[in-house]
């Protein structure tokens, strides 16, 4: 039997904001290792879709991201196509959508304690690693003070101006855990470590949805952290005999 990949998700929309208009979006494939979360650009049209299909691509098809990413802006032109637009949302259209997007892909064999991870990113959506107790290196922002108004972003349509992806690998335990986050609650995340504080222990800690909800109204009505669409993979390495 090969480790297992124990996986939880928690997302919540802005503050004054109808679920029909959270933007942010996240798959996981914990049998085959892959994860991916995204975050659409408000300002961009169509922008919730558009990050929708970064995840979805980015899970099911292994490998790069060449192989799937032509695909994903292919059926987000399609997926407006067929509507009459007024002038003003075809211009903005025409301009495509953006988004950030981070990937997580695991090497998983049969009975090994430890293996390789992959993470690829663009922008600021962040990747967390947790071993005994300690932050290894954030990914692929380090400090709270990195997060800004203008994050690298992918387009719908292919641009002559490429998007900077990086790339971070490393080897994964059993037991380590692993946080997929995007920006308000990563820059939070950051906040608390550069405090000394652990708050890897808040985010274990949530047991349901709702508990999730509370703690994360309270952290914006008291600006720990700010008003924004929320998304938070937790992934925690289990050995076969833990199951």
């Amino acid at each position: 039997m090969q480790p297992t990949l124990r996986c939880r998700s928690f997302h919540q929309e802005k503050k004054g904001c109808a679920p029909a208009e959270y933007e942010d979006a996240f798959a996981c494939l914990p049998e085959q290792g892959r994860f991916a979360v995204a975050d659409g650009a408000s300002e961009s049209s169509y922008a919730g879709n558009w990050a929708r299909l970064l995840v979805r691509g980015a899970v099911r098809q292994p490998g790069p991201w060449g192989r799937w990413l032509p695909r994903a802006r292919l059926l987000w032109q399609q997926s407006f196509q067929p509507a009459e637009l007024p002038w003003y949302a075809e211009a903005k259209a025409e301009q495509g959508a953006h988004a950030t997007l981070l990937t997580l892909a695991f090497q998983l064999d049969a009975d090994a304690v430890s293996g390789r991870w992959r993470a690829q990113a663009v922008g600021d959506t962040c990747l967390f690693v947790v071993r005994a107790n300690r932050l290894l290196k954030p990914f692929p922002l380090t400090a709270s003070d990195q997060f800004g108004t203008t994050p690298s972003l992918l387009c719908s349509r292919r641009s002559a101006v490429r998007s900077k992806r990086l790339t971070l690998q490393g080897t994964w335990n059993e037991g380590d855990r692993f946080f997929l986050m995007t920006d308000a609650l990563a820059q939070w995340f950051l906040k608390g470590w550069e405090n000394r504080e652990k708050p890897w222990r808040q985010l274990n800690a949530f047991k349901d949805k709702d508990e999730f909800s509370s703690w994360l109204e309270q952290a914006r009505e008291s600006r720990a952290i700010r008003n924004d669409d929320v998304t938070l993979i937790m992934i925690r390495v289990r050995p076969p005999s833990d199951v």
